[in-house]
């Protein structure tokens, strides 16, 4: 007997077209005759095989390509978004630019006079840094272009005396610096000058007054002593002794005399 292939009605993929043993079996089973040649079954079997996996490879990129144009499409939708949004920006910046390139130009026509000077440096690189950038990012028509390669031509051309004038203006300053310390210095001076003086002057008033109260001082100490023995007299129920032949104290000093004592009747 024959060998007989069971299950070759399941095969995955439906054929349309093969090879030349595919098509001779198909052929063999559609009259009825059984395969007999176990060489033209396995080629049969890869073939199916290789078919099938073709098959697949070829849905899953189909599916592939359906998301991609599927994130194409809103990628797209973004970028006319971007667009409309850079241009309406761009549109804002056209008054600016023009704007900007006036003054540029009135600058520019300035420095060739010879009218202006950056004042540093740093001021002159900042300046040509500008330049190169307006020139490299901004889209500007051929003559302006070579305008401002010009004008930084001549920017460069004046370092030296960008340099130069720093420099002179430094030791201006530090002169100036030199200057106000030096008068500062002699204000200090004058200022303790003054100081000493009315340290003098305070001490011939400190010696004056102490001239003027030490008399004072004296009265009062007397007339305390002569309120101090009357009290006692007065306590003893003796008569005045001591102040009967005194004169009477001025109105002021009695008054501080009998407060500070607490004696309150007369002499």
């Amino acid at each position: 007997m024959g060998v007989e292939v069971v299950g070759f009605e399941a095969a995955p993929a439906p054929v349309e077209a093969g090879t030349e043993a595919e098509s001779a079996l198909l052929h063999d089973k559609e009259n009825g005759n059984s395969i007999k040649d176990p060489e033209l079954i396995k080629r049969f079997k890869e073939g199916n095989q290789a078919r099938f996996q073709i098959t697949e490879g070829l849905r899953a990129k189909k599916s592939d390509r359906a998301q991609m144009l599927s994130q194409l499409k809103s990628l797209k939708a973004e970028d006319e978004q971007f667009r409309m949004i850079v241009d309406g920006k761009r549109k804002e910046m056209e008054p600016l630019q023009h704007a900007l390139g006036k003054l540029r130009s009135t600058n520019s026509a300035n420095r060739e006079r010879g009218g202006t000077l950056c004042s540093s440096e740093e001021e002159l690189n900042d300046l040509i840094q500008s330049l190169h950038y307006h020139m490299q990012h901004e889209s500007i028509p051929l003559a302006e272009e070579k305008q401002i390669l010009r004008e930084i031509k001549q920017l460069e051309a004046t370092r030296e005396k960008v340099i130069a004038g720093a420099a002179m203006r430094a030791k201006i300053q530090d002169s100036l610096g030199q200057k106000e310390a030096i008068q500062d210095q002699g204000i200090d001076s004058e200022i303790d000058s003054l100081m000493e003086e009315l340290k003098a002057v305070s001490e011939k008033r400190d010696k004056a007054y102490e001239g003027l109260t030490r008399p004072v001082i004296c009265i009062v100490g007397f007339y305390s002593f002569c309120f101090i023995v009357n009290g006692m007299s007065y306590s003893m129920g003796t008569t005045h002794i001591v102040t009967q032949a005194l004169p009477r104290p001025p109105l002021h000093l009695e008054a501080f005399l009998r407060f500070h004592w607490g004696i309150c009747r007369d002499i």
